[in-house]
């Protein structure tokens, strides 16, 4: 297990995976192209617009999930219930995938780490 920490200008997240939805967050001007490509959209929740990639059955979230982290995204982990990184992790190892991806968890505000799994 690698941990380092990482500044607070972090980049390209998968931050939720719920409902049939990829949320992804702070993406990068770079990025946006790219996971338009993928099928990403913004929507408006609640009074913020957030990036958004729908999926339709477990095999196309692992595709999905599989192409944003062949992009570098950072998958949240950490916290309270099923993270994006659990879920990805969960996925991965009922498929007998052999892949690394990178987890991040926070300590608080401005204070994060980022795990390799």
């Amino acid at each position: 297990m690698n941990n380092y920490k990482q500044s607070v200008s972090l980049q390209n997240l998968v931050r939720l995976i719920q409902d049939h939805k990829i949320f992804l967050d702070r993406l990068s001007p770079q990025i946006i192209e790219a996971v338009k490509k993928l099928g990403a959209y913004r929507e408006l929740i609640a009074t913020e617009f957030v990036w958004v990639m729908n999926y339709d059955d477990k095999d196309e979230l692992v595709k999905n999930l599989q192409e944003l982290n062949e992009l570098g995204f950072l998958f949240a982990g950490g916290g309270v219930g099923w993270t994006a990184a659990d879920v990805f992790g969960d996925l991965i190892e009922k498929q007998g995938v052999n892949i690394n991806f990178k987890e991040v968890r926070w300590r608080g505000p401005s204070d994060c780490f980022i795990i390799e799994r």
